[in-house]
């Protein structure tokens, strides 16, 4: 197993030590495994294209130990009432409709290739800064209300912009794949 392989399965091992310390309002401890496991995220692609090691389970491990880790967290911190349930939903809703149409695609013998964008890139940071921002809050019991709320309207709008790009691409996918088979 290559090195970053290792760190993106340390990450997906990070979750439910995460969400425990959430549960139990380790709020400290929480944040600070949080903050390692989103470090991880950023060192393993990066090691990965530095020492030529990405591999197909790369490809396919390290998006599964972010949503892993940005939904897993979400949920819980959406249950503590330390996040908006509209938003938990917003983002697990998302997810969903990616998952759902690159089997929509598969069960119709589409091969659809699903590659991070732009605007995903951005919307997963500002989920891992809005998450860190509530467990600080949290570790140091600040109660900045109206600041989470406009930090969680932003990430909202970030996820609505990734999944509006995202069904565009699908979209669009779909049609030259049709094209090309009616050709």
């Amino acid at each position: 197993m290559t090195w970053p392989n290792l760190l993106t399965a340390a990450r997906l091992v990070a979750v439910p030590v995460i969400i425990w310390l959430i549960w139990t309002e380790h709020w400290l401890e929480a944040g600070i495994v949080f903050a390692i496991a989103a470090l991880t995220d950023l060192a393993d692609g990066y090691i990965a294209k530095t020492l030529n090691q990405e591999t197909k389970l790369g490809s396919y491990l390290d998006p599964l130990a972010d949503k892993a880790l940005a939904v897993g967290v979400f949920v819980t911190l959406g249950l503590k009432g330390a996040l908006p349930m509209a938003l938990v939903f917003l983002v697990i809703g998302r997810d969903i409709a990616i998952l759902s149409a690159v089997g929509t695609s598969k069960a119709i013998g589409h091969k659809l290739e699903i590659r991070p964008i732009l605007i995903s890139r951005l919307n997963t940071a500002l989920q891992f800064a809005l998450i860190a921002a509530v467990m600080t809050f949290k570790a140091i019991d600040f109660q900045a209300p109206a600041w989470v709320l406009a930090f969680a309207l932003l990430v909202a709008a970030t996820t609505l912009l990734s999944w509006a790009a995202y069904f565009i691409l699908w979209v669009r996918a779909l049609a030259e794949w049709s094209r090309e088979r009616s050709r």
